[in-house]
């Protein structure tokens, strides 16, 4: 993967701001036209669970914001990458982003 800018996640989406400022900092990226990745790590996989209910815990469903992003044509979406070793842990399977 040859990129400018590679955004790892590697924290679950609740919790910390970690994840959140990850998806801000690739989103901006890639609007702003530079060639940007992601790579999903450990608990970070959780931060593309579609269906994500974070209920009164006072955070933000972050898949719902990646989905759209990816959904667009313009800017192209980057490439996000999660070994099966990551997805099979946290029990999740790789499906592709359906498109809005």
């Amino acid at each position: 993967m040859a990129a400018d800018l590679c955004i790892l996640f590697r924290t679950p989406p609740y919790g910390s701001i970690s994840a959140a400022e990850g998806l801000r900092h690739l989103i901006g990226a890639a609007t702003n036209r530079l060639d940007v990745g992601a790579i999903l790590l450990g608990e970070g996989v959780w931060a593309a669970r579609a269906g994500q209910e974070p209920g009164s815990s006072g955070w933000t469903s972050l898949s719902d914001s990646l989905a759209e992003f990816l959904a667009q044509d313009d800017p192209p979406p980057p490439p996000v990458y999660a070994p099966e070793t990551a997805l099979s842990h946290a029990g999740l399977t790789r499906e592709p982003c359906p498109r809005h």
